[in-house]
Order: C-alpha cells, then structure tokens, then sequence
C-alpha cells in the first residue's frame, strides 16, 4: 500500500495522532484539578476566567514560557473576550476600539479586507 509523501508516512501519522492524543490528556487533567469547566466553559486559571479552548496558552504564559505574541494574545484575550458578545474571541480582539491601549496595534488579527465585521449598525 503507497502513501502521499506529503502527509509522511504511517507511522508518523500515527505518531502524531498520539502525541496530540497526549496533549489533550494532560490538558484535561490540568483542568480536573482546577475543578472543571463552568456552565459558560471557562476554567478559573490564577484567579482569571480562562475560556476552554485557550486554557494551555493561559497556563505557558502565566509560566513564563510564552512567546511576545502568545503574551500579548493572552492579554488581549483576558481584556476583551465576552462568551455573550457576537463573535468569537479573534473576532472580538479584531473589533477592539481601545486604541489607547500600549497593545492596540499590535493585537492579534487577521490583516486584509475580507474579514466580516461582528458588529451591527
């Protein structure tokens, strides 16, 4: 049987499917002893409501083992993000009007033009 050489080959498919496996072993355990998820899906993290699906990149930062960016997504996510607003968290940091903010131009985002506006007139 041939396999694509660009997806590698089945043992290193495999391979990876384990680590992420791992990876999402270790991350729901992390959590377990946090106590769980909340009824909204966030995680208490350092006396921070983490939302679920950032709750690694939370804990590699609050370590001190994030990257400039990863700090700054971080941030951007704690300041911002409201599960009750229109969008998803990047769409809520793209929307973001604190251009006071030393981090404003610097926030994670997508450039170009095509993205869609989560905000209605």
């Amino acid at each position: 049987m041939s396999h694509n050489p660009n997806f590698g080959s089945p043992e290193m498919v495999a391979k990876a499917r384990e680590s992420a496996k791992r990876k999402l072993e270790e991350r729901d355990q992390f959590i377990a002893t946090l106590g769980g998820k909340d009824d909204r899906g966030f995680v208490r993290l350092q006396g921070v409501d983490v939302p679920f699906r950032y709750v690694m990149l939370f804990q590699k930062v609050f370590a001190g083992k994030g990257t400039p960016m990863e700090c700054i997504k971080v941030k951007c996510l704690d300041c911002i993000y409201d599960p009750l607003s229109p969008g998803d968290a990047m769409q809520q940091i793209r929307e973001c009007k604190a251009v006071t903010c030393g981090l404003h131009f610097i926030r994670p985002k997508t450039r170009g033009n095509n993205q869609k506006s989560i905000i209605t007139a």
